[in-house]
């Protein structure tokens, strides 16, 4: 069986997004159907979460994976930078910030799954093709 991680990122700001996110595909507060956060790890990239947010999160997964997201490259302004920017220099180096896995499954915080099962079709997807994407439009 592959080793499969559902990786996200949030900051306390949006833990309630996040918290929703993981009740949706059955971590904790119910919601959504097959597929489901107990067969998965869970990655989480902290953009600034407090001990307390770590706390809640893990009323939903208890054994989640914390790891701290870091500038990879130096800029002008990176002291100004907000936090929450680093995610997307984060991104393209999660193999290095959380090895051991097959795959991992990129799912912002903000998202909402009708199906849990939606998870299983990633992944079936992403090892026919090498990769699945969603694209998000208003």
């Amino acid at each position: 069986m592959r080793k499969i991680a559902i990786v996200t990122a949030s900051n306390t700001p949006y833990l309630p997004l996040l918290e929703g996110m993981l009740a949706s595909i059955g971590g904790g507060g119910g919601g959504g159907g097959g597929g489901g956060l107990a067969q998965f790890d869970l990655g989480i990239l902290d953009l600034g979460l407090t001990d307390g947010d770590k706390d809640r999160i893990r009323t939903h997964k208890a054994d989640a994976n914390f790891v701290k997201a870091e500038w990879r490259r130096t800029f002008s302004g990176i002291d100004k930078a907000p936090e929450y920017k680093k995610v997307f220099v984060s991104k393209p180096f999660i193999p290095d910030l959380l090895p051991g896995y097959d795959g991992y499954v990129w799912v912002d915080s903000d998202i909402w799954f009708q199906d849990a099962g939606a998870i299983d079709d990633y992944i079936k997807a992403g090892e026919k093709t090498g990769a699945a994407f969603s694209f998000e439009s208003h």
